[in-house]
C-alpha cells in the first residue's frame, strides 16, 4: 500500500493538521508522537518495532486510517496476506475513498488468487484516482490472468 509515501512499499506518513489548542488532548499528542516514531522506525527498516507501536495504537482505539494501512503494509512485507487483507478492510472502513488502500487490497487479493475481488479493488482505486498507472497495469494483469 517518495516521502511521505515510500515508493512501492505502501507506507504512508500521517498528515499533521493544526488543531485548536483546546481540542488537543494529552492522549492525542501521545498518539501523534507514537505515529511519528513508527514512521521513523519504518524508515530505518525496524518493522517489528513499528508494528508493536501500531498494534498498541490500535489497541488504544485509534481511528487513524494511516495506522491501519501501515500495519497492513508491514504484514505484506512478511506475506501475511490474511492479516493484510483484514487490516486494509479496516482502513477502508475508516476511509472508504482511499485509493491507495483499494489498490493495495487488490494486490493482496490477487496474490491470494482471488482475481474477481482484486479486479473490483483495482477498479475502485481507478474510479477514485484515474491517474494511477500501477492500478491500470495490475488491473490489466489480473484481467489477463482471469
Amino acid at each position: 500500500m517518495g516521502k511521505p509515501k515510500r515508493s512501492g512499499s505502501g507506507f504512508s506518513a500521517a498528515k499533521q493538521t493544526a488543531a485548536p489548542k483546546q481540542q488537543v488532548t494529552r492522549s492525542s499528542a501521545d498518539h501523534t508522537a507514537m505515529e511519528q516514531q513508527a514512521i521513523e522506525l519504518i524508515n530505518q527498516g525496524k518493522l517489528e518495532e513499528a508494528e508493536t507501536i501500531y498494534r498498541k495504537l490500535i489497541e488504544e482505539g485509534t481511528k487513524n486510517h494511516i495506522v491501519y494501512g501501515n500495519l497492513a503494509a508491514i504484514c505484506g512485507t512478511q506475506d501475511r496476506f490474511d492479516e493484510l487483507i483484514e487490516l486494509l478492510r479496516k482502513t477502508l472502513h475508516l476511509k472508504p475513498n482511499y485509493p491507495g488502500a483499494h489498490y493495495n487490497l487488490g494486490n493482496a487479493l490477487k496474490a491470494q488468487g482471488d482475481l474477481t475481488a482484486a479486479i473490483g479493488s483495482y477498479n475502485t482505486a481507478l474510479q477514485l484516482n484515474p491517474n494511477h498507472p500501477d492500478a491500470h497495469n495490475n488491473l490489466g494483469n489480473a484481467l489477463k490472468a482471469q
